[in-house]
């Protein structure tokens, strides 16, 4: 009896392992080693697996859409979480996609924030599926609330641009600044874009500058760029182009190599390299 239980802990920690790295692999966009992991795991009765891999059929991101498989993936997860989920008849040409949808939507209400994250994105995006800016909006704040980073980003970006919901920057820049705080470097570089002079009025160019700084240290390289600018122009931070040139290449290295060309010739900055 007690080898059986410790062969079952090792069991649990494998596949606990492997739903990590699934995950992982998922979270880095690579969907088809994704799916390959998540395929075991989800006929071994993992409930998060399942949704992954309904998710991956349903967008066919994995290597194959097949909305039949997602459905049926969609709806094994939504029973594990809820055994009484009520279920219906689906009739038309659109029957297999309306019956994966109404398996997600469950799997969405029942509070799952990855589940409302990517019914937000499906709206937003029209992804099979008529673009509705109003459900995306609703889908990306359920999953916010419980601390969604990407859905923070996305709901906050809808406050400031006014898809879905009213127009309203204060809200928009307190969503970022949860994503923000929580490390997402789209959501800190778009901080410093705003406090530079993309809403912010007046421009706060010290607040500019610590979003892009945090951003640019942990290697995004539009950061990078921005903050390189900052120090070109004097902005937020005395004028600097040695320190312009240091995050000059490091965009460049990071692939925004037409705008750092651009910035590294205009203010002729191996003049300043150290």
């Amino acid at each position: 009896m007690k080898n059986f239980v410790v062969v079952a802990l090792m069991t649990i920690a494998l596949l606990a392992g492997s739903l990590e790295e699934a995950v992982k692999a998922f979270d880095e966009g690579r969907f088809a080693r994704a799916q390959k992991l998540f395929e075991p795991l989800a006929k071994g009765g993992d409930a998060e697996a399942q949704f992954y891999l309904g998710l991956l059929y349903f967008t066919g991101e994995g290597g194959e859409k097949n909305l039949a498989e997602a459905g049926n993936w969609f709806k094994k997860c939504a029973l594990q979480r809820d055994p009484k989920a009520s279920g219906k008849k689906f009739a038309g040409i659109s029957a297999e996609y309306d019956r994966a949808l109404y398996w997600l939507e469950k799997i969405a209400r029942e509070g799952d924030a990855r589940a409302q994250f990517y019914l937000g994105v499906m709206y937003a995006a029209g992804r099979d599926i008529d673009i509705d800016y109003e459900k995306s909006a609703e889908w990306f704040e359920k999953a916010a609330k419980q601390g969604d980073e990407l859905a923070q980003l996305n709901i906050g970006l809808c406050y400031m641009e006014g898809h879905g919901v009213p127009k309203d920057m204060q809200k928009g820049v307190a969503w970022l600044e949860r994503a923000a705080r929580q490390g997402n470097l789209k959501a800190q570089n778009y901080l410093g874009y705003f406090y530079a002079g993309g809403g912010a009025k007046p421009p706060d160019y010290k607040k500019a500058h610590l979003w892009y700084e945090k951003a640019a240290e942990q290697g995004y390289p539009t950061a990078q760029y921005n903050l390189a600018l900052m120090y070109c122009l004097g902005k937020g931070v005395d004028r600097n182009l040695s320190r312009c040139a240091i995050w000059t290449k490091k965009a460049y290295g990071n692939g925004l190599k037409k705008e750092a060309s651009a910035l590294w010739d205009k203010y002729r900055l191996w003049e300043y390299q150290k």
